[in-house]
């Protein structure tokens, strides 16, 4: 048998396993069910963001500018200007 302390541990884990997988599943829903209304046509694909992320990733610690190679990614995806880009320059 066991002992109470010990039971009220593993019903404590339960419950904190519950509130974890929980908040983990409203993170990952939350924005995939609004996804639709927030989006705009001209939007970044996710895989266009996706292909954007890796090459990111390779060339930060290259010698040369990892901002020169996501100019010539937006090139070669041909990703126009936005609203937003074009109010940041």
């Amino acid at each position: 048998m066991e002992s109470a302390p010990s039971k009220q541990k593993s019903i404590r884990r339960v419950i904190t396993l519950a509130f974890v997988a929980t908040g983990l599943s409203l993170l990952i829903a939350n924005p995939a069910l609004g996804l639709e209304q927030v989006l705009p046509e001209e939007s970044l694909s996710i895989w266009k963001a996706a292909i954007f992320g890796i090459v990111e990733g390779l060339t930060e610690f290259l010698p040369i500018s990892s901002t020169g190679h996501l100019l010539a990614t937006k090139e070669i995806l041909n990703v126009g200007e936005t609203e937003l880009s074009e109010s940041h320059r």
